[in-house]
């Protein structure tokens, strides 16, 4: 079965990087911003079409069906919570820019760096 990451977010805002995974220990590197869209051609960069890799923008695409398949993945992952068109702005800096690998939400909030994607693929 071929890998998927899935990446949730609003628009072209950068957003922090989480880089926990980087082996540099430099101050600077917390403070480093990103793109939902700028991760999602990195992860392309990287794997080709080795990896199925979508980016779910909500300012951009269809948004009944992002918000329809951010609600699956909170079911499947035991979350509680539910998103539609009102609450959606409210909680979108609290819950976007995501991250999901192979249905499992890894982040919320902050995306990750190529860097730990690619730990996260090799469990």
């Amino acid at each position: 079965m071929k890998r998927k990451i899935e990446i949730f977010t609003m628009g072209g805002a950068a957003a922090k990087v989480e880089c926990k995974s980087c082996p540099k220990s430099c101050g600077s590197r917390d403070q480093v911003t990103m793109t939902g869209e700028g991760l999602y051609n990195q992860l392309l960069g990287l794997y080709g079409e080795s990896i199925d890799v979508q980016l779910h923008d909500y300012s951009k695409g269809d948004q009944e069906q992002i918000l329809t398949r951010q609600n699956t993945l909170y079911k499947e992952n035991g979350v509680s919570r539910m998103v539609n068109k009102v609450l959606i702005h409210p909680l979108s800096t609290k819950i976007w820019p995501s991250v999901v690998i192979d249905g499992q939400i890894k982040s919320e909030g902050v995306l990750l760096d190529v860097s730990r994607i690619d730990a996260l693929l090799s469990l």
